[in-house]
């Protein structure tokens, strides 16, 4: 799966691979960053997240961000970011 986040500032590309990782747990996640502080953020939050980072690759418009699941670790991970959102939601 493919994230597109050039032009966007922090911390919103990482709230979007927060929420694709919690709606669809991919096994592969390539991310499309435009500035440093994005670059560094979204390969912190995907490896907190248990997922393989490879090293980011400088493209033409950017960086380019790799991150494999490993062994259904990312899954685990989603549903528990997506079960602690839950509960700190006003009721």
């Amino acid at each position: 799966m493919e994230l597109h986040c050039e032009g966007e500032p922090c911390p919103k590309p990482v709230l979007r691979c927060k929420e694709v990782l919690a709606a669809h747990a991919p096994q592969t996640l390539t991310v499309y960053v435009d500035n440093d502080a994005a670059k560094d953020n979204v390969s912190r939050f995907l490896t907190s997240q248990g997922m393989q980072v490879a090293a980011p690759e400088r493209v033409a418009n950017g960086w380019r961000i790799t991150a494999t699941a490993q062994g259904g670790t990312a899954q685990a991970h989603a549903s528990a970011a997506t079960a602690a959102c839950a509960c700190a939601a006003p009721k």
